[in-house]
């Protein structure tokens, strides 16, 4: 039986997180020891349907999170996962990808969709959003410090990490 999920957290900060070229595909990130379990959570995506962390169990999950009014780090982000995306293949059916907004009052089903289909993403990955209430305990569990936008800082705050972590119960 399958006794986890691999838990890959793309970072705010995309510095170097994913390579393409001639060094080939790779990714680097902190390993996080030990691992904890990675915490469940259920929240809307882009198409109003909800979306359990669990619901992925026995897929490579690639979490990140994002907003869509970010003017440079989250385009970059976006793109490299797409580039990724587009570079598995028939194997891409093997993986999840979850964006969780970090900016909900702005970050609106219909916005996350506006974004999803301008990045070609729409039914590649979900946008997940939610209330602060929803969203304020995944943001904690996952070391995510969501600040205001108007600062245009959050993606610098946000922390993340990289990891294989048991399967959410």
């Amino acid at each position: 039986a399958f006794g986890g999920i691999v838990l890959i957290a793309v970072t705010l900060v995309d510095l170097g997180v994913i390579h393409f070229g001639a060094r080939g595909p790779g990714l680097t990130g902190a390993i996080i020891n030990p691992p904890f379990t990675a915490p469940d959570f259920q929240l809307q995506d882009q198409f109003d349907q909800p979306v359990r962390l669990s619901d992925e169990r026995g897929k490579v999950v690639v979490l990140t999170f994002l907003y869509t009014n970010c003017p440079d780090a989250c385009p970059i982000i976006t793109e490299r996962i797409h580039q990724a995306y587009g570079q598995l293949g028939p194997d891409a059916s093997k993986i999840a990808i979850l964006a969780i907004t970090v900016d909900p009052a702005r970050d609106t089903i219909p916005q996350v969709r506006t974004y999803s289909t301008g990045k070609d993403m729409m039914d590649k990955w979900h946008f997940l959003v939610g209330t602060n209430a929803t969203l304020g305990p995944v943001w904690n569990a996952y070391g995510i410090e969501a600040v205001n936008l108007d600062a245009q800082a959050a993606h610098a705050r946000a922390a993340a990490a990289s990891g294989s972590y048991p399967t959410p119960t």
